[in-house]
């Protein structure tokens, strides 16, 4: 059986973690969609693709610490 290609931050869904919609996550981090789709080929974020085709982020990967000051 051959193996289907999954994009680079796509992983098995994990239903022990919440998931976010995409328009959830613009109005939280006060960004637009383009940018969390950027954030998703980028790798910034997990995410899963539903079989309807829609796209979920992991609330857990959007709380990361910030950045130490030098």
């Amino acid at each position: 059986m051959a193996q289907t290609a999954r994009p680079a931050g796509a992983v098995t869904i994990d239903l022990t973690r919440a998931l976010v919609s995409v328009r959830q996550v613009c109005q939280v981090c006060a960004v637009s969609r383009r940018t969390v789709y950027n954030w998703m080929e980028a790798g910034k974020v997990e995410y899963v693709i539903l079989p309807s085709g829609c796209r979920r982020v992991y609330a857990d990967t959007l709380l990361k610490a910030p950045p130490e000051k030098p």
